[in-house]
């Protein structure tokens, strides 16, 4: 098994036609291609138009008869590893893209605490502008305080809406307990992910909401 990125990929052309021949699974097309590594020769596809990306890192096995050289089970190297579901997939390797979807969070959590509140106690102070703009703040504070890894953001954000949603049940409105609960929740997924990992709460001002 070899691995490289695939650096060009060309249809094989006989007499003026995309040369093809009779396989196992139907019509297979040959192409020419190369990696960057300096493996060239022949591969087939059971599409006119492969998949096979010029640029991506490829698996593959070669094999050599005479003088020609043939490639196949080719298989692109995932580098960019994805975590969570729905709104909450991003790159892993883009720091940007994370805190994108950081501040897209922020929002949309401020928003739905102020909801929620006023739909379980119709009674209570409404919440103004100022204070989901606060709680927004704080939610961004929060996550860049509790860890400087992006990868492990998602989970923060798993903590800190859980957190909210504890808030809102139970009618607390500031924002040590926020902060409090968010790394609390989120040590309990880091002991079961990874236990030799901890995080100590930290004391900030009380912003109510």
């Amino acid at each position: 098994m070899s691995q490289s990125k695939l650096k060009s990929v060309a249809p094989t052309i006989i007499n003026g036609v995309h040369s093809t021949f009779a396989g196992q699974k139907g019509i297979l097309y040959k192409f020419t291609i190369e990696f960057e590594n300096g493996d060239k020769g022949g591969a087939n596809s059971t599409k006119p138009t492969p998949s096979w990306q010029v640029g991506l890192e490829y698996t593959y096995t070669k094999t050599q008869n005479g003088e020609y050289i043939n490639f196949k089970d080719l298989k692109k190297v995932e580098t960019t590893p994805f975590v969570g579901k729905g709104d909450y997939v991003y790159h892993l390797d883009k720091p940007e893209v994370v805190r994108a979807h950081d501040i897209q969070f922020a929002i949309k959590a401020s928003l739905s605490y102020a909801t929620k509140k006023m739909e379980i106690y119709p009674d209570s102070k409404v919440p103004t502008e100022e204070g989901i703009i606060a709680l927004r703040t704080e939610i961004i504070k929060i996550i860049n305080t509790t860890t400087t890894d992006v990868k492990e953001h998602y989970f923060v954000r798993e903590s800190i809406q859980n957190a909210i949603d504890n808030m809102v049940l139970l009618n607390i409105e500031n924002g040590n307990s926020l902060l409090n609960k968010s790394i609390d929740l989120y040590n309990d997924s880091l002991t079961l992910r990874f236990p030799d990992k901890a995080t100590e709460t930290i004391p900030d001002e009380t912003i109510p909401y």
